[in-house]
């Protein structure tokens, strides 16, 4: 893989664009790696990307590493408290059902959901 966009002719980015530009890469690297099987690989990505820029994207691209590794409870941790998104209130819902946490599983899902009358 051509790392150009990290290193060379990025030098003239400004910073807000060569973060832009890292997370960019981050998240395609997860995918590939994603797609591959190769989950520890995505993990590693994943942590990166999180750990540059703490959104409710890279929070379920993080989350899902570890659910699809296995690592459900670790999902269910992270995603913990951080749910603001469909798609973490889904995979946090997914994790309950996996920990037989039925009922929290059930409360997360229903939290997106408007109540009738109000």
């Amino acid at each position: 893989m051509d790392h150009c966009c990290l290193s060379g002719p990025s030098s003239n980015l400004s910073k807000p664009k060569r973060a832009m530009a890292t997370e960019v890469v981050l998240q395609q690297l997860v995918e590939q790696n994603l797609s591959l099987f190769l989950y520890e690989n995505a993990k590693f990505y994943a942590e990166r990307l999180y750990y540059e820029r703490k959104t409710q994207g890279n929070l379920h691209i993080l989350a899902q590493c570890y659910f699809r590794q296995g690592k459900t409870k670790q999902a269910y941790l992270v995603l913990q408290g951080h749910h603001n998104s469909a798609e973490n209130r889904y995979l946090l819902a997914q994790c309950c059902l996996a920990l037989d946490k039925l009922d929290e599983g059930e409360r997360t899902l229903l939290a997106s959901v408007p109540k009738e009358g109000v």
